[in-house]
């Protein structure tokens, strides 16, 4: 509850403030509000900057925490994710239904198939006809891209790139670098809405949605590398960090900021200390965001505002963080010598189909080679499961969602495939593996 007056003729800059906390049942709240005075109820209080704070924070945390760099200075160029609003227009599962329905798009009358594909009305930002006019601009194949629609979820659109087409934000200042050229990517979120915790880091190399991160804040990518428009003459390739902080960052690794990967390099290959000096960093930024010990100790600041990359202790510090983030890298871009063997068998006869109220977890002796602790089955069905599926997997979250449990629940009444299969086992080895690397990384803060 808040409650506020205005002063036209107060002379504060930061108005002054009374804060209190109630604690109880609703019954028991309710009472103590009707029967007390706003002075009763709260104390004084002085805000202090940057975050004006309504509650008592360790504010020497907060000022270590703040001389670190914001992921946002130190790689300038990024977005929020794409908005198409009619996902279920744009975004398909299957990539020959896709096409399917762009063409019926272009040939059948606007109502007709919004209300056999029930899409919704038009808004101020988009509209069915536009939608169509851009689909039959662009008619071909060539356009059904690959899109991170979720965690380790890849699904299929329809995406040109054109504002106010399919997708009413198309993020041209950042999808272009990641859709038609190899790029790495880092995805985050500004704030952690909620109670959960901050997870909110992943590494891609395809379209993402606003949401592909997180469901409730805004998801944001930024690209490693930047392309030239091919109509520029200036066709050199750039990188996405700041000149200043890249160098000096590099001269505090003890790495040549000279030591890049030329545009025809496949700057994706070389490992350990062979990758090029900006890949280098950008493993250590993702090594650093999936520090336990960073995410307790600034857990409070993390959920306020985009990260912060604290500056490096030393270089052998950033040559063991680095390492750890490629190895995170590699998982989760699905690299497949990264996530090597997935020991857990699909079980049981039946139909495939994920059935509703599945998925489940439930524990049992499982495979007791995994080194994940307690293990059990993941039941897609009431006969279908998959074996030795470690707790932590099953329960782990990557920024709002918990892959192992989101991925099966998008595909209710769905039929699981071979590959199918094969995709959701390595999801949950990524996912126990991410667990046990996270837990190496040693990141020294004062």
């Amino acid at each position: 509850i808040i409650i506020g007056v205005r002063n036209p003729k107060a002379a504060r800059a930061v108005a002054e403030m009374s804060v209190g906390d109630l604690w109880g049942t609703r019954s028991n709240k309710n009472e103590v509000l009707w029967s007390s005075s706003p002075t009763q109820l709260a104390s004084l209080w002085e805000p202090r900057a940057p975050s004006y704070s309504f509650k008592e924070r360790d504010h020497s945390v907060e000022a270590e925490y703040l001389k670190g760099i914001s992921l946002k200075e130190l790689m300038p160029q990024s977005s929020a994710g794409t908005l198409s609003a009619r996902d279920g227009l744009s975004v398909d599962m299957d990539r020959a239904d896709l096409w399917l329905r762009m063409n019926e798009l272009v040939r059948s009358d606007i109502e007709e198939f919004r209300a056999r594909h029930s899409v919704g009305d038009d808004s101020k930002s988009w509209s069915l006809s536009a939608a169509q006019s851009d689909v039959r601009v662009h008619r071909s194949e060539e356009f059904l891209r690959p899109i991170q629609y979720r965690p380790f979820d890849k699904r299929w659109t329809f995406y040109t790139g054109t504002q106010g087409g399919i997708y009413f934000f198309p993020a041209p200042s950042v999808m272009p670098h990641v859709v038609d050229h190899p790029n790495i990517a880092l995805g985050f979120t500004r704030k952690v809405e909620g109670t959960r915790s901050f997870a909110d880091i992943l590494a891609f190399d395809q379209l993402i949605t606003h949401h592909s991160l997180s469901l409730k804040e805004v998801n944001y990518l930024a690209p490693l590398y930047l392309y030239p428009d091919e109509n520029t003459l200036d066709q050199t390739v750039r990188l996405n960090l700041d000149p200043k902080l890249y160098a000096a960052i590099c001269r505090a690794a003890k790495i040549d900021p000279a030591d890049q990967a030329g545009p025809k390099n496949d700057f994706r290959a070389a490992t350990g200390e062979a990758r090029p000096s900006e890949v280098k960093l950008f493993d250590y930024i993702y090594g650093v965001l999936h520090s336990p010990t960073y995410r307790a100790k600034f857990a409070e600041f993390l959920k306020m505002d985009f990260p912060r990359i604290p500056y490096l202790p030393s270089p052998q510090v950033f040559r063991h963080v680095s390492e750890k983030g490629e190895q995170l890298r590699r998982l989760h871009l699905m690299e497949a010598p990264a996530i090597g063997e997935t020991p857990y068998p699909y079980q049981g006869s039946g139909d495939d189909v994920v059935a509703g109220g599945f998925p489940k977890w439930e524990d049992g002796k499982g495979s007791p080679s995994t080194g994940s602790g307690r293990t059990g089955r993941v039941y897609v069905n009431s006969d279908q499961y998959f074996d030795g599926v470690p707790e932590i997997a099953w329960g782990f979250y990557i920024g709002g969602y918990q892959p192992a449990q989101k991925w099966l629940k998008d595909r209710r009444g769905r039929t699981l495939s071979w590959d199918d299969i094969g995709h959701y086992q390595k999801i949950v080895k990524i996912l126990a593996e991410t667990d046990r690397i996270m837990k190496e990384i040693e990141l020294p803060l004062d």
